[in-house]
């Protein structure tokens, strides 16, 4: 009581009394899971009933996105997360956003969640570049939508580094048998057709990326695919252009015909000199070259054969990834220093002159330093 005024001042809560009360509020949580255990049969039926409710809720619950070399990762959606976390039961999940750059080169959200019954929890953090192809941020409301973005991925990979894989392969193969059900391939083609049309790319790209030549190649698996790519795109995860990329016409110096529906882009060919190991390429007690350079294969001379050009380059995505688990890097560091140093967001997006560069970056103490990497030595 304030003597002058004769008003009451209301004390500040402590920091350990806020502690007690949020541990308080989990206790309760935990113990309230304990009394009403999950059923993983109940869980099952609701899950499959609520992601196949209809066909284009199903489609949702699977993404595609191309990786390279006419490859593509696939997994599960942010909606399939969504349809987990809801059926799973005694789970608390948050995702949230952790950093924005100033200079608007990235931002960086962080997903959490905990199996109240299990009493587990596992975290997740996602980074996503706002910038442009030329190094130019995105505009305001561009960064608003991958912020979304990167916090709905965030979340995501949290829920499934709970829950178990194993109890989700059922809701798969529920969505994968709905998608492939009673529909005609002509009926299904239609669709097909009629959303390539939607799109802002030529028809020829989506075909190309398929490996189909046309809309009579589009079989079973890939409109699995397709439908995966559909979902990534409608998620925020890939633009459409990064989805189906342009076709490259052969150089007035290729005379090999383009092979018919690869689906894939063929790289320009170019001789390199290997560049000589650098002094931590050596060790210092036996002399021996502990690593390959990245340069050319030392087994091809002159120009490559078709196609030796994308295996040379895997190979060398192969020897960054293990060179950057020998040096400590975490995802996050990898993908900020790419974003920030080389305006990538990953490996698989160097072109073959920026392969030995980033070798020689992923060594530098500097580099590792202030990227947080956790093995400064």
């Amino acid at each position: 009581m304030n003597e002058e005024t004769g008003l009451e001042i209301a004390g500040v809560t402590s920091t350990t009394a806020l502690e007690a009360i949020t541990r308080g509020e989990v206790d309760i949580q935990i113990a309230t899971a304990h009394t009403y255990p999950r059923s993983i049969t109940k869980f099952k039926n609701l899950a499959v009933e609520l992601a196949t409710i209809d066909e284009s809720t199903a489609a949702s619950c699977r993404y595609n996105r191309p990786v390279g070399g006419g490859k593509f990762a696939s997994g599960n959606s942010i909606r399939m997360a969504e349809i987990v976390a809801a059926s799973y039961g005694n789970l608390r999940v948050a995702a949230f956003v952790t950093e924005i750059d100033p200079q608007g080169k990235f931002v960086k959200a962080r997903g959490f969640a905990h199996d109240l019954e299990a009493n587990y929890a596992s975290a997740s953090e996602v980074i996503e570049s706002t910038l442009k192809k030329d190094g130019t941020p995105f505009s305001e409301r561009m960064r608003v939508v991958v912020t979304k973005a990167c916090v709905a991925k965030a979340r995501r990979d949290a829920i499934f580094a709970v829950v178990p894989k194993a109890l989700c392969k059922p809701i798969e193969v529920a969505v994968e048998k709905l998608l492939l059900g009673d529909k005609s391939m002509t009926d299904r083609r239609a669709e097909i057709v009629k959303w390539i049309k939607t799109l802002s790319v030529d028809a020829s790209r989506v075909y190309a990326a398929l490996g189909a030549d046309g809309i009579s190649d589009v079989n079973t698996d890939k409109m699995m695919l397709l439908g995966g790519l559909k979902t990534a795109i409608e998620d925020g995860e890939i633009s459409a252009a990064e989805a189906f990329p342009k076709i490259e016409k052969a150089g007035p110096g290729d005379n090999t015909p383009p092979s018919s529906g690869s689906g894939k882009v063929k790289a320009r060919t170019t001789k390199e000199t290997p560049p000589k190991p650098s002094e931590d390429d050596v060790d210092t007690k036996t002399g021996e070259v502990t690593e390959e350079p990245l340069g050319d294969d030392s087994g091809t001379k002159g120009s490559d054969p078709e196609g030796n050009q994308e295996l040379i380059k895997e190979g060398a995505i192969k020897s960054l990834e293990m060179l950057a688990g020998k040096y400590g890097w975490t995802n996050g560091g990898i993908t900020k220093f790419l974003s920030d140093c080389w305006n990538v967001k990953s490996f698989d997006q160097l072109n073959a002159v920026q392969l030995q560069p980033v070798t020689s970056d992923l060594k530098n103490t500097d580099v590792r330093r202030s990227h947080g990497c956790s093995k400064q030595t």
